[in-house]
């Protein structure tokens, strides 16, 4: 009745084929652990051996909670967060003590390299592997001041004044994030948002809770690519020539000329003389030496 009662709902047992109960010879689990189905990747499940009693500890570990997400695996630039009165300053200090140019190349590599390093210190800028939506910088400072505490003493009082701290910045981030979504639906930028939003309020969109899967470095949640991943595991698929086809793309990319080149009797002369020499063969199967030939 618990196997049927699990398979008809959205959950999952985690259990592996380690017994949770010894008793003497007997190995058994009558102790089930089930998480939904989004957890499942991300769960870790061990008993162990440590009390004296029959029925083994279970040591449940989530590796990534639900409300972190990965980041992009490129750096970020926070402009919000940036000091644009010291950026100003900076740059303009610099412009002024730079000499005269001898030529534009220069003073380009110039400009570029002040405002580069201008940027490196007054604009925030990094990667941060794993983000939590909707929480604040301030919160996640508290949040980090609060795990170090629970870490060392997990009676202090502190604690429960750092978590009321921190509720209270994320409710206020996410009203006035509400705020601002708010009055950007007006008329003035489209009907579309504003329309979007109202049905969002009273046809709230359902949460996927879909296992993701690993193929290879790839992991994915999407039904479709789920199943275009497993038809390619199926089918063998032959090895392409990664130059043919960058050439073919960057050749459809080119843009129809309203009149056709045209190339002289000398022009083509010069370029085969200014080609180097290759015994590979061309579509035409005449290569390279024959022509300069």
């Amino acid at each position: 009745m618990l196997a049927e009662q699990i398979d008809d709902s959205t959950f999952c047992t985690v259990n592996d084929d380690a017994p949770t109960r010894v008793a003497g010879d007997c190995y058994s689990s009558p102790d089930i652990t089930i998480a939904s189905g989004g957890l499942i990747n991300c769960i870790g499940w061990q008993p162990v051996l440590t009390l004296a009693s029959d029925h083994l500890p279970i040591v449940v570990a989530i590796d990534q909670p639900r409300d972190f997400m990965t980041s992009e695996n490129r750096t970020f630039m926070n402009t919000r967060k940036a000091n644009w009165d010291g950026f100003t300053e900076f740059t303009d200090r610099k412009f002024n003590a730079l000499p005269l140019p001898s030529c534009a190349r220069v003073a380009e590599r110039n400009i570029r390299r002040i405002i580069n390093a201008a940027a490196a210190r007054f604009i925030p800028a990094g990667r941060i592997a794993k983000i939590r939506p909707g929480f604040p910088t301030e919160a996640a400072g508290l949040a980090d001041e609060r795990d170090g505490i629970r870490q060392a003493n997990p009676g202090d009082p502190r604690i429960r004044d750092l978590n009321r701290d921190i509720r209270n910045l994320v409710n206020e981030h996410k009203r006035n994030k509400w705020n601002e979504h708010l009055k950007s639906c007006n008329l003035s930028s489209g009907a579309s948002k504003l329309w979007s939003t109202v049905k969002s309020l009273s046809n709230p969109t359902k949460r996927r809770d879909n296992v993701a899967l690993t193929f290879g470095t790839t992991t994915t949640s999407d039904p479709r690519s789920c199943a275009r991943f497993f038809s390619r595991q199926f089918i063998a698929h032959p090895e392409r020539d990664k130059t043919r086809r960058s050439v073919l793309r960057k050749a459809h990319k080119l843009r129809p000329r309203d009149t056709p080149l045209c190339f002289t009797t000398e022009e083509t002369q010069a370029a085969v003389n200014h080609a180097k020499s290759s015994k590979a063969l061309g579509p035409d199967g005449i290569s390279m030496q024959m022509l300069k030939s």
